[in-house]
């Protein structure tokens, strides 16, 4: 018995199957390289420690408040 279904299918799969490599292909090409991965982590990294010294910075200041002017002790740090 034949399924002459099957066969008028293949090319369709086969053509799907090349888009769905070609556009594989197209997302690796497109993708970030290891070097420029490394150098957005680098720059997240620099940024991240400044906003930590920003936060300690005011922390500080809200502790010295608190600590000269008895007004400021409502002032909660979180």
């Amino acid at each position: 018995m034949s399924f002459p279904f099957l066969h008028s299918h293949a090319p369709a799969n086969d053509t799907a199957d090349s888009a769905a490599k070609d556009g594989t292909v197209a997302e690796m090409e497109s993708m970030p390289t290891q070097e420029a991965l490394v150098k957005q982590l680098e720059e997240a990294d620099r940024l991240l420690k400044v906003q930590i010294e920003e936060r300690n910075r005011i922390e500080a200041l809200i502790k010295n408040a608190q600590n000269t002017d008895p007004a400021s002790k409502d002032l909660i740090v979180s």
